[in-house]
């Protein structure tokens, strides 16, 4: 009898042994099937991603073409050649564009450690430089710039003196900086060594010399333009805190997007294949999200301030109106 139950016993956990060895058989295979279903962006989405990411370049929305470059160099098959190639635009875009030099400079030192024998180190190493400089770290960058003079890589740093007007000069930095505020196109007219000699000599010597007129003048304690300073101060305040806020708006993946676009194909896209719509879905996505994250933002703000709002100062009869964090 006790025999019976044994062999009984031993059986059961026998077959159940077996039946948890093909369970996880089971999902090891298809584990390996997701991954290999998801194993990135194809070639054909890679190029459309490309595009589109020089699109949001094209249109202005830096923040958004960088977080798509990002996506890129994560999820798509590419040499090395590519994405050193890529880095180079992200970390170009991140300094020259949105003046976020911290992650500019993160780029160009992943650019050097994991591709060295890209064809950009001279560039890299000035530009590395001045990232320093701009966040401050000027020992740090008085150090990278001479260890790349040693070893030959930096024939001049981007602070070389280019030309003086006056008795003041003009560096390469300012040079570099005032065309990266140019419209797209025009900074790649003004790119090359001709291109920046032409711009030199064309426009920033023109405004230097307006401005050496201005101070004789003494149009600087003009009242007119104390007002107009005090508005672009206010103005430029507002857009850097901005800037600094949506730094934190949430990267967009293919997951996003997809599960985006399901939830909207037949009543904004007309049922049509998600790779037919897919820039404009991404479009639609940034767009919705970033509506969502701004109201969020607002509250945020209103509630760490009191606010009052006077109809009557309006013409409108009606009482004052008082909101926010000392507000009902």
């Amino acid at each position: 009898m006790y025999e019976e139950k044994a062999r009984s016993y031993i059986k059961t956990n026998i077959i159940i042994s077996i039946g948890f060895a093909l369970t996880f058989v089971m999902l090891v295979a298809l584990l390996v099937k997701i991954g290999s279903t998801n194993s990135g962006l194809s070639a054909g989405r890679t190029e459309k991603a490309t595009t589109y990411a020089n699109n949001l370049v094209s249109n202005g929305l830096y923040y958004q073409a960088a977080c798509e470059f990002e996506n890129i160099l994560r999820e798509a098959k590419l040499d090395d050649k590519k994405k050193a190639n890529l880095l180079f635009i992200l970390g170009n875009l991140y300094m020259d564009n949105l003046k976020d030099y911290q992650n500019a400079l993160a780029t160009y030192i992943k650019l050097k450690t994991y591709y060295p024998d890209n064809p950009y180190t001279t560039e890299i190493n000035q530009r590395v430089v001045t990232c320093l400089e701009r966040i401050g770290r000027h020992v740090e960058a008085q150090a990278a710039l001479q260890s790349a003079t040693r070893i030959g890589s930096i024939e001049s740093p981007q602070d070389k003196v280019i030309a003086i007007v006056g008795k003041r000069p003009i560096t390469m930095s300012d040079l570099n900086e005032a065309i990266s505020e140019l419209p797209e196109t025009l900074q790649v007219k003004y790119s090359t060594p001709q291109g920046k000699l032409e711009f030199l000599r064309g426009n920033l010597l023109t405004s230097e010399l307006l401005y050496n007129l201005a101070l004789r003048q003494g149009l600087n304690k003009d009242a007119v333009y104390l007002k107009r300073i005090n508005k672009l101060e206010k103005n430029l305040l507002v857009q850097m805190a901005y800037e600094r806020e949506v730094k934190d708006f949430p990267k967009v993946s293919e997951t996003d997007l997809r599960l985006f676009f399901e939830a909207r194909k037949d009543s904004l896209y007309k049922g049509k294949k998600f790779e037919e719509v897919r820039n404009e879905v991404a479009q639609d996505y940034i767009r919705t999200k970033r509506g969502e994250y701004e109201s969020k933002l607002l509250e945020k703000l209103v509630a760490g301030e009191t606010i009052e709002i006077y109809p009557e100062s309006l013409g409108i009869s009606a009482p004052a109106i008082k909101f926010g964090g000392g507000g009902e």
